[in-house]
């Protein structure tokens, strides 16, 4: 069952999209995911949603501050602390735990969400762009670099209370502490999927997951896993290989 949810964020209503499993002996609640978007209005992700709803999880879909609805501003900033008061949300009223499942630059918030909290059952990141990387593609991938400001400048005219130039400074401003390698300590202690596409132009694997998933291995104990599949940043002939990957990965975590 889908329904609308309203949170009350710092800069007040967030709108998300619930879908709510209908449990059963055979279909028990598992927890809660936490879905975080890509730049809005980029990423349809509900048929990933449903396939885990009806697998037994609740899962919440947010729309950031100044986005699809919700009140504010749009800002780096912001998307986290909406991460984090929809995660202390499901926390409080999810004794199964939260989950944390985030696409393209949902993807980086879902690390970053999922490093400050170490009871996260599990962190999924979809296709991720590791932003806190734009300065070393400036110098080492420039193409790489010249996509994803092009995708800032082509989305950011429908959010509000911002600009591209804006995003693209709190960036560079923050790129040490957005850098996802540098969580690798609290995420090796997470189980963590990373997935990627081999066609994917706006965040390549090479980038985006190798990076971090190398700074996890070298860890003790970590839990981190990848897959890959030959689509592009928006998994498109594999939908259904994506959501089978994901359950398959909660059943073996």
């Amino acid at each position: 069952m889908e329904k609308q949810l309203s949170l009350t964020g710092k800069r007040g209503k967030l709108r998300c999209l619930c879908f709510e499993p209908e449990y059963s002996a055979s279909v028990p609640h598992r927890g809660s995911f936490l879905f975080l978007p890509g730049m809005p209005g980029t990423d349809q992700n509900e048929d990933i949603a449903a396939d885990l709803c009806r697998h037994g999880f609740r899962v919440l879909c947010l729309s950031y501050s100044g986005s699809c609805g919700s009140d504010g501003a749009y800002s780096i900033e912001h998307m986290l602390e909406d991460s984090e008061t929809a995660y202390r949300y499901l926390r409080d009223h999810d004794p199964e735990g939260v989950f944390l499942l985030g696409h393209s630059l949902g993807g980086f918030v879902c690390a970053q969400t999922a490093a400050g909290h170490p009871e996260t059952k599990a962190a999924v990141m979809l296709f991720p762009c590791d932003i806190g990387r734009l300065p070393i593609w400036d110098r080492e991938a420039f193409m790489t670099s010249y996509v994803v400001k092009e995708f800032f400048e082509s989305h950011a005219e429908s959010l509000s209370g911002t600009y591209a130039d804006a995003l693209l400074s709190e960036v560079y401003a923050n790129a040490d502490v957005y850098s996802l390698t540098q969580l690798a300590p609290s995420l090796s202690r997470i189980p963590v999927l990373m997935i990627g596409g081999t066609k994917d132009y706006y965040a390549p694997p090479s980038l985006n997951c190798s990076p971090l998933l190398e700074s996890i291995k070298k860890l003790p104990g970590s839990r981190a896993l990848y897959q890959e599949f030959d689509t592009g940043h928006y998994g498109a002939g594999c939908r259904g290989m994506i959501s089978y990957t994901i359950l398959q990965f909660l059943e073996s975590k």
